[in-house]
Order: structure tokens, then C-alpha cells, then sequence
């Protein structure tokens, strides 16, 4: 739980460092069922009518097309165009998920989502 909370604060930080809306830690529990833990980090702390099973279907339909890559998906959420930008965590059964608005270029959200990868990774790897 030390660790998970540890991991929590530095997505967080990093979320708000570079103003996305949603980042969601997703994976599965041992018995298999989804977890899905998410922030919401917009000024308004609205969720703007997302949920996680949004997040983690959109995160399972990039894993069956491309499961070792950073990809994008569009999807509308309480009329307003989102980009979530997903990929699985190192060898783990996790994926992390990072949500903006489709009005930031794809190059910055991709960006940005490499650099929140990097000390992902760097973080589970040191545990």
C-alpha cells in the first residue's frame, strides 16, 4: 500500500506539472478482476463525464492493436473531444493512461506522456 501511495503522489505531481485532466493507473488485482485507480486534475476537479471502465475499455482496445507502443484514441465525453493516451507498464500486467484535451497537439501529449512513463518505469523498477 506504501508503494502504491508513493507511486499515486508521483503521478500526480507530474499531472499537475503539465495540466492533464485524467491520469489513470490501471491494472489487474490477483484474483484477476480490473483496478482502476484515477485523478482527476483539472482546475475544476471535474471528471467531465469520465469514468475509469471508460478508461481501462479504451486501454484494452490499444493493447489488442498495440500492446508495446504509445497510441491514441479520441473519444467524446460531456461533449468535449478527449485524447487518451495509454501503454502497458514494463513487463507488468499494468497500463497507465494519460487524458487531455484533443485541442493539445498529439506530439505534446505524447511528449509529456513519455516523460510520465520514464519515471514510472524508473519507480517500479527501484521497488
Amino acid at each position: 500500500m506504501v508503494q502504491e501511495e508513493k507511486l499515486s503522489q508521483l503521478l500526480e505531481t507530474h499531472c499537475k506539472e503539465h495540466e492533464s485532466i485524467l491520469l489513470a493507473f490501471i491494472g489487474h488485482s490477483a484474483n484477476g478482476s480490473v483496478v482502476a485507480r484515477y485523478k482527476s486534475i483539472d482546475a475544476s476537479s471535474s471528471r467531465m463525464g469520465m469514468h475509469a471502465a471508460e478508461v481501462w475499455r479504451a486501454c484494452r482496445r490499444l493493447h489488442g492493436v498495440l500492446p508495446d507502443m504509445t497510441e491514441s484514441i479520441q473519444f467524446t465525453s460531456t461533449s468535449k473531444t478527449e485524447r487518451i493516451v495509454a501503454q502497458k507498464l514494463t513487463d507488468t500486467p499494468y497500463y497507465l493512461a494519460f487524458v487531455m484535451q484533443a485541442s493539445v497537439s498529439f506530439q505534446e501529449t505524447a511528449r509529456t506522456f513519455k516523460v510520465l512513463m520514464k519515471q514510472t518505469k524508473e519507480f517500479l523498477l527501484s521497488l
